[in-house]
This record gives structure tokens, C-alpha cells and sequence, in this order.
């Protein structure tokens, strides 16, 4: 069976959604960092990436005490490319 990949505008807004239904985003997340997850998940468009990529860029700024920025994302982004989901 064969899926269409997500857009980038269509990743952002699933991602929004399922941020805003358990978090208040805005203090937590940079929108832009948002964006950059969305812009780089979508040349292969898998939403299960990017859906990973923010919630081990969460688990980041956890630990760092901080809200989700870009720096957060690209350190995601390492992580899920080299750990095999792809």
C-alpha cells in the first residue's frame, strides 16, 4: 500500500495539533522550530518521523531546562536519523 508524503504545511499543522491538545505550545516550543522539523521530515514527508523528532526534541528541552528551539530540532533530527527510524 502506497502513501502520499505530507507537505510541509501539513505536517506543521498536525504537529500544532497534537501539541495543542496536550501542552500549551506557546511557552514550550518555538514555532519556528515547528517549521524547521516539518521543512526537514518533509523530503521523505513520513509524519511518524517528525512526530519522533518532536517528542525527543521535547525530552531535550527538558533536560536543559529550556522551551523546544532550532538547536533542539537538529539535535532531534541526529538522533532519529542515526538510531534507524527512517
Amino acid at each position: 500500500m502506497h502513501f502520499s508524503a505530507y507537505t510541509i504545511s501539513q505536517i506543521t499543522q498536525i504537529i500544532n495539533s497534537k501539541l495543542s491538545s496536550c501542552i500549551s505550545q506557546d511557552s514550550i516550543i518555538d514555532p519556528f522550530a515547528v517549521e524547521l522539523a516539518a521543512r526537514k521530515i518533509a523530503a521523505c514527508g513520513d509524519l511518524r518521523k517528525a512526530l519522533d523528532t518532536i517528542k525527543l526534541s521535547l525530552v531535550l528541552a527538558e533536560r536543559d531546562a529550556t522551551p523546544v528551539s532550532m538547536k533542539h530540532i537538529l539535535k532531534a533530527l541526529e538522533g532519529t536519523t542515526s538510531n534507524g527510524n527512517s
